[in-house]
């Protein structure tokens, strides 16, 4: 069976450019170095970047894989509701989760660069006969292969996380380590 074990590590740290201990996700334990960095070599590790304000807070979720996890899904179909599309209204639970900027390209897997695509309308996408963006206010619209700009169909705005001041505050953006076995 598949097992979790939530770890929060420095990226020095997972570099070998530091030896500052890992923590448990609930921040009782101290995890050797070496072992974390172990754990982050072996097959089936699962990496999910989370940045947080001073106060522990979380301020933005990344997964480094492709896919998003089920909650980040579960999330998105609820926030979305429909293909994306201005004028499609297929359900959100029964369409593609499409990277506005591909992965393949280094377009994070996470809310602000996710939307729904039926199988039509993320075929165009993905060859070209549509182009998508989200604005820097959140707002996503479509360019038309006429020239013209449309309104996506996601009604919740998905806004640009940016780090806040780090001279201002003192805190380490954490990198959890979720270690799966199967």
């Amino acid at each position: 069976g598949a097992f979790h074990i939530g770890i929060t590590v420095t990226a020095k740290t997972l570099l070998g450019l530091d030896h500052t201990p890992g923590t448990s996700v609930d921040g009782r334990l101290a995890l050797d170095p070496a072992l974390v960095r172990e754990l982050a070599t072996t097959d089936g590790t699962l990496f999910s970047r989370l940045l947080t304000d001073p106060l522990g807070g979380i301020l933005e979720a990344t997964e480094l894989g492709r896919f998003p996890t089920t909650q980040l899904e579960r999330a998105l179909v609820l926030a979305d509701g429909v293909c994306a599309f201005p004028t499609c209204n297929a359900s959100a639970a029964n369409t593609d989760t499409d990277h506005v900027v591909p992965h393949s390209r280094g377009g994070p897997t996470r809310a602000d660069n996710l939307i729904h695509l039926c199988r039509r309308h993320h075929g165009y996408k993905t060859r070209g006969r549509l182009t998508t963006s989200f604005a820097p206010d959140g707002t996503h619209h479509w360019t038309l292969p006429t020239g013209t700009r449309a309104p996506s169909r996601v009604h919740l705005h998905r806004r640009h996380q940016t780090l806040p001041n780090t001279e201002k505050h003192r805190h380490r953006p954490a990198v959890e380590l979720v270690w799966a076995s199967t």
